[in-house]
């Protein structure tokens, strides 16, 4: 069932938390050039129909996706939507499916770099930052203000995607524990290990860099352990309270943003 959903302030979203997962264009009376996004949120919005039974008329916290259209007369201003829909999928084809404009529905291809979502994950009160590049090697690491940090790399590629010179660029920016996620995650472990003491690619670090590889345990399992075991070592005159999560795939962005929100542990 489609329900309806608020209207937005300009350059909004429904929730702090809600995280664009797509975007693309579509035609408004065959010329003019709109924008929508599908957005996902973890606020399943109810109708409010008291005469509809509890679980259709009630607000429910679980993942819930929408399509937020812009105005006919201001592109940043998305002032209509529809949703919530069940996953991502449903959402798309709701969007192509919607009269007078599903058909000129075009999307992106995901190939972009995302921006760098922050968030804090409410079982170690860690602070999230999210960065989706679809290009590793062409990535600016991440700086936080002087702040140390763990760094997670996921990605579903297994060909060769980082070296010992690129690991360093990140562990001078700050990161001071690495845990890498997926088929290539044992190789990115190596190349961390040799940036922290290769001579020709810097002074040797004055801590010990902590790096694990899980090729082969889920994703989920993998982010549990960055964020609830990964400490700062005796060496590391610093705290670790942050962590940085490197992703190159729409996919995985998602995927890791669901699951730090729902994580409570």
């Amino acid at each position: 069932m489609e329900t309806a959903v608020l209207a937005t302030a300009k350059g909004t979203l429904l929730t702090p938390d809600d995280v664009v997962v797509k975007e693309g264009t579509f035609l408004y009376d065959g010329t003019v050039l709109c924008h929508l996004h599908v957005v996902h949120s973890r606020l399943w919005r109810g109708s409010g129909d008291y005469e509809d039974p509890p679980e259709i008329c009630n607000d429910r916290d679980c993942d819930a996706y929408y399509v937020w259209y812009s105005s006919t007369t201001d592109t940043e201003n998305f002032n209509s939507g529809s949703g919530p829909y069940a996953n991502l999928d449903e959402a798309v084809a709701g969007a192509q499916a919607a009269p007078g404009i599903g058909p000129t529905v075009r999307w992106k291809n995901g190939n972009e770099d995302h921006a760098n979502i922050c968030l804090v994950h409410q079982g170690t009160d860690r602070h999230i930052t999210v960065v989706r590049s679809n290009d590793f090697a062409t990535s600016k690491p991440v700086k936080l203000e002087g702040r140390k940090y763990v760094l997670f790399i996921a990605s579903h590629r297994a060909a060769r995607f980082s070296t010992p010179e690129l690991a360093r660029r990140w562990i001078d920016a700050g990161a001071v524990y690495v845990c890498a996620w997926g088929p290539a995650s044992e190789q990115v472990e190596e190349d961390f290990d040799y940036a922290s003491f290769l001579p020709d690619l810097g002074t040797p670090l004055p801590f010990t860099l902590m790096t694990t590889s899980h090729p082969d345990e889920s994703l989920f399992e993998s982010l549990w352990f960055a964020l609830y075991s990964a400490q700062p070592v005796s060496n590391l005159d610093a705290e670790l309270d942050d962590v940085v999560i490197l992703v190159d795939s729409s996919e995985l962005e998602h995927a890791c943003l669901s699951w730090v929100r729902s994580n409570t542990e």
